[in-house]
């Protein structure tokens, strides 16, 4: 007589709790929903969820799967929040995950932190690229969001003329940001700690060799890449060093303290591609972007 198969052992049991941050303490929150995602290359989605109980806890349940990343979100003041992802391993206790949530306000400071700018010699056209990464800080125990649905909940002034705008970040994607006239705007919350920010734009050629960057709002600090020899910042600003990039350099200014003007001087010269590597240059440019900015924000984080 053939054996009944043995039942399948009950996925393990995962401890997740929510909770929401109130001044230097947190509360828990009950009675809210908790989802428990997957994220893989075969599959992703959400594999269980439940409600918290009176102390912020929920139980849930996942298959571990070591070619996976799972994390928890929970929703709170129309905002989705999410934890920080974790692994579950098979013949390994399932770890105790949480989600922190905030509630909202439209007045929480938030500080533009540092702010970096590489601008690239000019094309054929005198159009230079410039790409930037801002470092952006919420310190409060509050969710910045918009005043109302035509603003957003951060905003950062252009050189004006700017054209070909390209704002973003590596976790939101580009319809959570707007252009208008010389204005980027973010329209997602800014929840409380550091975020990081990248916008890239075309500036077209200058009638006159000077360009004047509004430092709107006024970052803590701000250093300038420029390729091109002959170009300069004016004061404060002065040389800090060179970096060399696949057989290029870039001169990096900066300035002593808290800068409250950035004015970039050119020869009206300078090195010029021939138009048909024009296109060419834009990814190269991404390409040499992408190595030098873990390099800004390290020296920035290491001062």
């Amino acid at each position: 007589q053939r054996r009944p198969a043995p039942a399948a052992a009950p996925p393990p049991a995962l401890a997740a709790r929510v909770r929401r941050l109130a001044g230097a303490d947190s509360v828990p929150v009950p009675g809210t929903p908790v989802r428990l995602h997957r994220i893989g290359a075969a599959a992703q989605g959400i594999v269980d969820s439940a409600r918290t109980d009176s102390a912020g806890a929920a139980t849930l349940a996942a298959t571990p799967d070591t070619a996976a990343l799972f994390l928890l979100s929970s929703r709170w003041g129309g905002i989705e929040y999410f934890s920080t992802p974790f692994r579950l391993r098979p013949g390994a206790p399932a770890p105790a995950a949480e989600v922190v949530v905030y509630d909202t306000s439209s007045s929480t400071s938030v500080q533009l932190v540092q702010r970096h700018l590489v601008v690239e010699a000019p094309g054929a056209d005198g159009a230079r690229l410039v790409r930037e990464v801002l470092m952006l800080r919420n310190a409060g125990d509050r969710t910045r969001v918009a005043p109302d649905s035509l603003g957003g909940s951060w905003w950062l002034l252009l050189p004006r003329g700017a054209t070909d705008v390209q704002p973003g970040t590596p976790d939101l994607p580009p319809t959570l940001f707007a252009h208008r006239g010389d204005t980027v705007l973010v329209l997602a919350p800014i929840v409380p700690g550091e975020r990081e920010l990248s916008v890239a734009y075309t500036l077209p050629a200058l009638a006159v060799p000077r360009l004047e960057v509004p430092l709107v709002p006024a970052p803590l600090a701000v250093d300038v890449l420029l390729a091109e020899a002959a170009a300069t910042v004016q004061a404060p600003f002065a040389i800090a060093d060179s970096q060399a990039f696949d057989g290029r350099t870039f001169r990096r200014w900066a300035a002593p303290g808290q800068a409250e003007r950035l004015v970039l001087a050119f020869d009206g010269g300078g090195w010029r591609p021939p138009r048909a590597t024009a296109p060419l240059l834009a990814g190269a440019f991404g390409v040499l972007f992408a190595l030098l900015l873990p390099l800004l924000v390290r020296r920035r984080r290491a001062r």
